[in-house]
């Protein structure tokens, strides 16, 4: 009897063992599994990357801590939400359409977005995304991970915007494109938290225009427009007048913005550091203000961008400028080689270019061409009685005679000393001719009042008529001119048909 008890017991201790051996075990491997677990929460609650999980409806599930980090939201704000909470509306729509069709093929989609922080600031997001099947609730889910990808893609955009300045300079573009390429530039750094914008010192060293502020609201670009160079005009103003950087951390309380911070204000500015535009002869050129939409005071790496765009806006100046200088001595030098200095008259080269196209006109038209040439009379006892100051001032009155008695289509030109060319074109008969002819001596009889003195000129005018009279403009020239010299054999205020040697007129 107790040998059988004795047996049970003994079975009963060894089925003990075995099951303890078992739970043991067991608990061992849901141990196990527990830590495993823990350790993929940490690993996700705590990565560098920002974690998202939503289900099938797009509706948040989780968020790790850098999601936090990155977007501002805590969980409690976001869980429930769906997943378009921080969209911006400036990521292409496209994108969101090669997302789905991607995931709906089963494939994990990669891209980037511009999404909005909790506190309106945007930011760029690398973003791999997967679709996954959870077989224990027979549910889809879907799983983002997201890197904040903002510091390159802003220093991307301020590459490429600075290389496009860069270009345009080179390029000999208009300076306001190149201005805005570089405001650009800067903006793109910081963008939506910066705007910028280029004042150039007027002529007269008194006042900064607008060059470039393509981010500024236009009625805040009105208002700092022609504003006075002076200490305490903004930041800008005194940044010009002193030749130093002015930094206003909080434009409702600097002393300097008492006049322009309700403008400011209210396009939403609240920072300004502006920094002075210096040429190599350390001459104020103009003034580069960043404006910050919060108070804030610009760090050593963002002083020293300030400082290399200013730079590059004082060499797109200078540029311009002394390309603008080059293009007006180029007109200069152009318009004295075609022009009379004194009358402003087209001058004897002009003559030889444009006598050449007038008469490739009238073979094709059919129209006739009349050549005057004309000499003002006893105008050398002027000249020798009253100088050659009066004498300057009566043929600048003569030529402005002789162009108002001509149509637009014609051209007057000064040949030399006190002699002139008229070009007509387009004469249909020679009355035409005289009846211009006749108009030019009523013009020049009349007395010319010149620093008071009454003096009184005529004129001796030779014509040659194309083709009748010649066929090439030195031909027409020769003839015109002889012509004009048997006018003033004639004597004065006479006007002569070229005479063919034939005897007929």
């Amino acid at each position: 009897m107790y040998e059988i008890i004795i047996t049970i017991l003994i079975i009963l201790l060894l089925v003990s063992v075995i099951r303890n051996r078992g739970s043991k075990q067991k608990f061992k491997q849901d141990r196990e599994k527990q830590d495993f677990l823990d350790t993929i929460f940490y690993a996700t609650e705590y990565s560098p990357a920002s974690i998202i999980i939503a289900n099938e409806n797009c509706e948040i599930l989780y968020v790790n801590r850098q999601f936090v980090t990155m977007s501002g939201y805590m969980p409690d704000e976001v869980i429930g939400k769906k997943t378009n909470i921080m969209n911006s509306g400036m990521t292409n729509p496209s994108v969101y359409e090669d997302l789905w069709s991607t995931l709906d093929r089963g494939e994990t989609w990669s891209g980037e977005f511009i999404n909005r922080r909790k506190d309106g600031q945007l930011y760029w997001e690398k973003a791999n995304i997967s679709k996954i099947y959870n077989k224990v609730t027979d549910s889809t889910n879907y799983v983002g991970v997201k890197l904040d990808i903002t510091e390159r893609k802003a220093k991307e955009h301020h590459d490429n915007s600075y290389n496009r300045a860069l270009e345009l300079l080179s390029s000999g573009a208009p300076l306001k494109d190149i201005l805005d390429a570089i405001v650009f530039s800067v903006e793109e750094k910081n963008p939506g938290r910066i705007v910028c914008s280029v004042l150039l010192v007027d002529k007269e060293k008194k006042c900064l225009t607008l060059a470039s502020a393509p981010s500024l609201p236009g009625f805040y670009k009105n208002a700092i427009h022609n504003v006075k160079i002076a200490d305490g005009a903004a930041s800008f103003g005194t940044a010009a007048y002193t030749g130093k950087r002015v930094i206003a951390e909080d434009i409702s309380v600097h002393p300097d913005w008492s006049l322009y911070k309700g403008l400011a204000l209210y396009a939403g500015l609240r920072s300004c550091w502006s920094e002075p535009v210096i040429g190599q002869n350390k001459e104020i050129l103009g003034v580069l203000s960043v404006y910050h939409r919060k108070p804030y005071v610009p760090n050593e790496e963002e002083t020293f961008s300030i400082e290399k765009s200013a730079q590059l806006v004082g060499i797109a100046i200078e540029r311009y400028s002394a390309i603008d200088m080059l293009r007006r001595s180029e007109e200069h030098y152009r318009q004295l080689a075609h022009y009379d200095s004194l009358t402003s008259l087209a001058n004897g080269l002009t003559f030889a270019e444009q006598m050449e196209q007038a008469i490739l006109l009238s073979k094709q038209t059919g129209r006739r061409i009349a050549l005057m040439f004309l000499d003002l009379d006893k105008f050398k006892q002027i000249n020798d009685t009253f100088g050659h100051a009066i004498g300057d001032l009566l043929l600048k009155e003569a030529a402005a005679r002789m162009r108002s008695s001509v149509r637009d289509t014609d051209t007057v030109y000064r040949r030399s000393g006190d002699e002139f060319i008229i070009l007509l074109q387009g004469i249909k008969e020679e009355a035409n001719t005289l009846y211009v002819a006749d108009k030019i001596h009523n013009a020049m009889n009349k007395p010319f009042d010149i620093e008071g003195k009454k003096l009184e000129v005529s004129c001796s005018i030779g014509i040659a008529l194309y083709p009748e009279h010649g066929t090439d403009s030195l031909t027409l020239a020769i003839n015109a001119d002889s012509a004009m010299y048997q006018a003033k054999a004639m004597g004065r205020s006479q006007t002569q048909i070229y005479v063919v040697q034939n005897g007929h007129q």
